[in-house]
Protein backbone atom coordinates (compact mmCIF):
# COMPACT_ATOMS: atom_id res chain seq x y z
CA UNK A 1 0.00 0.00 0.00
CA UNK A 2 1.84 3.11 -0.94
CA UNK A 3 -0.88 5.77 -0.67
CA UNK A 4 -1.77 6.12 3.09
CA UNK A 5 -5.38 6.77 1.78
CA UNK A 6 -5.95 3.51 0.48
CA UNK A 7 -8.20 1.27 2.06
CA UNK A 8 -6.59 -2.11 2.94
CA UNK A 9 -6.86 -4.98 1.55
CA UNK A 10 -10.83 -6.06 3.20
CA UNK A 11 -9.74 -9.81 1.77
CA UNK A 12 -6.84 -9.75 3.89
CA UNK A 13 -8.35 -8.19 7.19
CA UNK A 14 -11.22 -10.65 7.24
CA UNK A 15 -8.11 -13.36 6.98
CA UNK A 16 -6.32 -11.87 9.74
CA UNK A 17 -9.50 -11.47 11.48
CA UNK A 18 -10.65 -15.04 11.12
CA UNK A 19 -7.14 -16.09 12.25
CA UNK A 20 -7.38 -14.60 15.36
CA UNK A 21 -11.05 -16.08 16.30
CA UNK A 22 -9.58 -19.53 15.32
CA UNK A 23 -6.35 -19.36 17.40
CA UNK A 24 -7.34 -17.04 20.39
CA UNK A 25 -11.57 -16.50 20.73
CA UNK A 26 -13.66 -19.87 19.69
CA UNK A 27 -11.12 -22.14 21.69
CA UNK A 28 -12.18 -19.96 24.76
CA UNK A 29 -15.57 -20.16 24.30
CA UNK A 30 -17.58 -21.38 26.70
CA UNK A 31 -14.49 -22.69 28.34
CA UNK A 32 -13.32 -20.13 30.37
CA UNK A 33 -12.77 -20.59 34.30
CA UNK A 34 -14.10 -18.46 36.19
CA UNK A 35 -10.68 -17.22 37.40
CA UNK A 36 -9.98 -16.33 33.72
CA UNK A 37 -13.30 -13.70 33.73
CA UNK A 38 -11.85 -10.64 35.18
CA UNK A 39 -13.10 -6.67 35.32
CA UNK A 40 -10.97 -4.01 34.05
CA UNK A 41 -13.42 -1.93 36.08
CA UNK A 42 -17.26 -2.41 37.23
CA UNK A 43 -18.88 -3.70 34.66
CA UNK A 44 -16.22 -3.94 31.95
CA UNK A 45 -15.42 -7.39 31.57
CA UNK A 46 -11.75 -8.80 30.20
CA UNK A 47 -11.10 -12.81 29.22
CA UNK A 48 -7.73 -14.16 28.10
CA UNK A 49 -9.30 -14.25 24.40
CA UNK A 50 -9.69 -10.24 24.30
CA UNK A 51 -6.15 -9.50 25.36
CA UNK A 52 -4.48 -12.57 22.95
CA UNK A 53 -6.71 -11.68 20.03
CA UNK A 54 -5.79 -8.09 20.16
CA UNK A 55 -1.99 -9.10 20.25
CA UNK A 56 -2.34 -11.49 17.50
CA UNK A 57 -3.93 -8.22 15.96
CA UNK A 58 -2.06 -5.96 16.66
CA UNK A 59 0.91 -8.41 15.17
CA UNK A 60 -0.80 -9.06 11.67
CA UNK A 61 -2.89 -6.01 11.03
CA UNK A 62 0.08 -3.44 10.15
CA UNK A 63 1.72 -6.04 7.65
CA UNK A 64 -1.30 -5.30 5.93
CA UNK A 65 -1.00 -1.71 5.79
CA UNK A 66 0.57 0.81 8.05
CA UNK A 67 -0.50 1.85 11.53
CA UNK A 68 -0.23 1.38 14.89
CA UNK A 69 -2.72 -0.30 16.74
CA UNK A 70 -5.18 1.03 19.19
CA UNK A 71 -7.09 -1.62 21.14
CA UNK A 72 -9.61 -1.60 23.47
CA UNK A 73 -7.69 -3.86 25.59
CA UNK A 74 -3.96 -1.79 25.06
CA UNK A 75 -6.12 1.08 25.90
CA UNK A 76 -6.23 -0.20 29.74
CA UNK A 77 -2.66 -0.61 29.96
CA UNK A 78 -1.47 3.23 27.82
CA UNK A 79 -5.00 5.62 27.96
CA UNK A 80 -2.34 7.71 25.83
CA UNK A 81 -3.37 5.51 22.80
CA UNK A 82 -6.91 7.27 22.54
CA UNK A 83 -5.18 10.78 21.72
CA UNK A 84 -3.50 9.11 18.35
CA UNK A 85 -6.90 8.55 17.21
CA UNK A 86 -7.84 12.05 15.53
CA UNK A 87 -3.60 12.40 15.10
CA UNK A 88 -2.67 12.36 11.62
CA UNK A 89 -0.90 9.06 11.01
CA UNK A 90 -2.88 5.83 9.83
CA UNK A 91 -3.97 3.48 12.72
CA UNK A 92 -5.71 0.32 13.36
CA UNK A 93 -8.86 0.12 15.95
CA UNK A 94 -9.88 -3.24 17.49
CA UNK A 95 -12.23 -4.71 19.44
CA UNK A 96 -10.87 -8.40 19.66
CA UNK A 97 -14.21 -9.41 21.28
CA UNK A 98 -17.15 -7.08 21.57
CA UNK A 99 -19.51 -8.16 23.62
CA UNK A 100 -16.80 -9.79 26.00
CA UNK A 101 -20.17 -10.30 28.62
CA UNK A 102 -21.56 -12.94 26.53
CA UNK A 103 -18.44 -14.39 25.50
CA UNK A 104 -17.85 -15.18 28.71
CA UNK A 105 -20.91 -16.52 29.95
CA UNK A 106 -21.40 -18.57 27.09
CA UNK A 107 -23.49 -16.57 25.00
CA UNK A 108 -23.60 -16.83 21.24
CA UNK A 109 -23.92 -12.82 20.73
CA UNK A 110 -20.55 -11.52 19.89
CA UNK A 111 -18.51 -10.38 17.72
CA UNK A 112 -14.93 -9.08 16.44
CA UNK A 113 -14.70 -5.29 15.43
CA UNK A 114 -11.67 -3.77 13.69
CA UNK A 115 -11.59 0.12 11.60
CA UNK A 116 -8.68 1.66 9.67
CA UNK A 117 -8.62 5.13 10.13
CA UNK A 118 -6.41 8.19 9.04
CA UNK A 119 -6.58 11.96 9.89
CA UNK A 120 -9.30 11.12 12.54
CA UNK A 121 -11.20 10.17 9.83
CA UNK A 122 -12.33 5.81 9.18
CA UNK A 123 -11.92 5.00 6.11
CA UNK A 124 -12.71 1.29 6.84
CA UNK A 125 -14.55 -1.07 9.15
CA UNK A 126 -14.89 -4.86 9.41
CA UNK A 127 -17.26 -6.86 11.93
CA UNK A 128 -16.86 -10.69 12.19
CA UNK A 129 -18.95 -13.03 13.94
CA UNK A 130 -16.91 -15.67 14.51
CA UNK A 131 -19.06 -18.05 15.72
CA UNK A 132 -21.06 -18.34 12.21
CA UNK A 133 -17.96 -17.22 10.37
CA UNK A 134 -20.25 -14.34 8.50
CA UNK A 135 -17.90 -11.06 8.28
CA UNK A 136 -19.35 -7.39 6.77
CA UNK A 137 -17.33 -4.55 5.89
CA UNK A 138 -17.81 -1.18 4.81
CA UNK A 139 -14.86 1.11 2.57
CA UNK A 140 -14.87 4.65 1.61
CA UNK A 141 -15.44 4.85 -2.09
CA UNK A 142 -16.23 0.51 -2.04
CA UNK A 143 -19.67 0.15 -0.26
CA UNK A 144 -21.28 -1.87 2.06
CA UNK A 145 -20.33 -6.20 1.63
CA UNK A 146 -21.63 -8.89 3.16
CA UNK A 147 -19.45 -12.05 2.58
CA UNK A 148 -18.61 -11.17 -0.54
CA UNK A 149 -21.99 -9.88 -1.91
CA UNK A 150 -22.35 -6.30 -2.45
CA UNK A 151 -25.37 -4.36 0.20
CA UNK A 152 -27.49 -2.47 -2.15
CA UNK A 153 -30.16 -0.06 -0.88
CA UNK A 154 -33.35 1.23 -2.72
CA UNK A 155 -33.95 4.92 -3.07
CA UNK A 156 -35.50 6.91 -0.05
CA UNK A 157 -39.04 8.12 -0.30
CA UNK A 158 -39.32 11.55 -0.69
CA UNK A 159 -41.34 13.09 2.48
CA UNK A 160 -42.97 16.26 2.25
CA UNK A 161 -41.78 18.79 5.44
CA UNK A 162 -45.77 18.41 6.23
CA UNK A 163 -46.33 14.32 6.49
CA UNK A 164 -46.26 13.10 9.99
CA UNK A 165 -43.36 11.02 9.98
CA UNK A 166 -43.82 7.10 10.62
CA UNK A 167 -40.96 4.62 12.01
CA UNK A 168 -41.72 1.15 11.78
CA UNK A 169 -39.29 -1.26 13.23
CA UNK A 170 -38.26 -4.85 13.19
CA UNK A 171 -36.74 -6.41 15.97
CA UNK A 172 -33.85 -8.33 14.31
CA UNK A 173 -33.95 -12.18 14.11
CA UNK A 174 -32.35 -14.12 16.95
CA UNK A 175 -28.68 -15.10 15.38
CA UNK A 176 -28.86 -19.25 15.83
Amino acid sequence: MTDPFLVPSPERVLAAMREAARAEVLPRFGTLAPAEITEKRPGETVTPADTAAEALLTRLLPAIAPGIVVGEEGVETDPSLLGRIQGPGPLWIVDPVDGTTNFSKGIPRFGMIVAYVQGGETLAGWILDPLNDVAVWAARGQGAWIEGARIRTTQPARIRATQPARIRATPPAPMT
